[in-house]
């Protein structure tokens, strides 16, 4: 049983990890794994200037200071600071002595922080998983299974959209550079644990957001097209100034369409997938209560006490992810390719699928970046219209 140490007490920390580890303590699947004892480091909330929510928990200014009331041995640490302190924060626990992470989205900003982060990892044996809660829905478990297990032919092309209204948090706090650091990183790591990891990146583009008090360059949404291996191409879509909510993943195959649409807020815990056959008619649908985020605390906790196999969700795993926003933001002049190692720019701007493919996926990026993603949802047409431009 463990407890544990939230490092950083912002909207994660507080309102996502705090939250989701308490139920998860509460689920049957969870019980044995999760002592009650939790800790919170934060320098504001030690000193009593951001109690918001952290009533009755221990609070510290360093991972130092807690070191003496949370055993490394018996401790799981949180770190849902702002991803560019995610580095430090991970020297500064090591050095205390704890070895077990869980890391919040996005693993990192920087590919160098990833590496280090990695080494780090190998030399002092730690034991790392990184958030990525849509990999631990059952939406995904069924889309790994179709896909898998062949009925409805190979996959050929996939389109995954997070969007939501973030207008108010985008301008209240600045922990966030870019679009391609808030949702993408769970859409990127959803294209590579159904497409494969083996990713060149061919078309990237980031746009501003405007509101009524004013603009804020580069956070109004991004779209990541890409190719993995030889056969799946792939767009990632996500508009931060999107009146409405949608998280959902259209999954084109050889011989019919399968869309699934994941849990989009706390009011309501359910998610669905609905199976299309080759001629458009709905032949299945799939309801399924989704906790997705407490679900992926219960899967990490029970690999730390050998009870589970190694999340997907790994350093490795997401270094990959890490690199694949790094070479869109390449494309896209975010970045400057003298801060990317040779060997992950040489994913970015090409692709080795078969012909014809590069050329459609830009060509349904433009439409989703245009504001014509709403057009994809109806799945007869939508899939048909793409699979048309990608064959001719």
């Amino acid at each position: 049983m463990f407890q544990q140490l939230i490092v950083g007490f912002g909207k994660a920390g507080r309102d996502l990890h705090l939250t989701c580890l308490r139920k998860a303590r509460r689920r049957p699947e969870g019980r044995g794994l999760f002592d009650e004892r939790i800790g919170v480091v934060d320098p504001l909330v030690a000193s009593g200037g951001a109690l918001q929510g952290a009533a009755g928990l221990p609070a510290y200014p360093s991972i130092a200071d807690a070191r003496g009331a949370f055993d490394p041995r018996r401790t799981v640490v949180h770190i849902c600071t702002g991803p560019s302190e995610h580095y430090p924060v991970f020297v500064a626990a090591v050095a205390a002595g704890y070895r077990r992470f869980v890391v919040e989205k996005p693993f990192t900003i920087h590919v160098s922080d990833a590496r280090e982060i990695l080494t780090l990892e190998r030399e002092a044996g730690l034991d790392v998983a990184v958030v990525s809660n849509w990999l631990s829905s059952p939406v995904t478990a069924r889309l790994k299974a179709i896909i898998d297990g062949g009925e409805l032919g190979a996959l050929e092309r996939m389109v995954i959209e997070s969007s939501k209204p973030r207008i108010n948090r985008t301008l209240a706090n600045s922990s966030h550079q870019t679009a391609f650091d808030v949702e993408m990183p769970h859409q990127i790591a959803l294209a590579l644990a159904l497409g494969g990891t083996e990713a060149a990146v061919l078309h990237a583009e980031c746009t501003d957001l405007s509101a009524a008090s004013g603009t804020v360059p580069h956070m109004g949404g991004a779209t990541i097209a890409t190719m993995h291996g030889n056969r799946v191409a792939a767009v990632c879509h996500s508009d931060l100034g999107c009146p409405m909510r949608k998280r959902d993943v259209i999954l084109e195959l050889e011989r019919g369409t399968v869309i699934g649409y994941y849990q989009t807020g706390a009011d309501d815990n359910h998610a669905w997938v609905k199976v299309f056959g080759g001629d458009g008619r709905l032949v299945a649908t799939d309801v399924y209560e989704d906790d997705p985020l407490s679900t992926c605390f219960i899967e990490y906790y029970r690999h730390f006490a050998a009870q589970g196999p190694e999340p997907l969700s790994s350093v490795e795993f997401n270094t990959a992810v890490v690199d694949v926003i790094a070479r869109a933001k390449v494309l896209s002049g975010l970045l400057h390719p003298a801060g990317v190692p040779d060997a992950v720019l040489r994913g970015a701007g090409r692709s080795r699928g078969r012909a014809g493919a590069p050329a459609a996926c830009s060509d349904l990026a433009a439409e989703l970046s245009s504001g014509a993603a709403g057009a994809l949802m109806p799945p007869p047409a939508a899939t048909r219209s793409f699979k048309h431009r990608s064959r001719t």
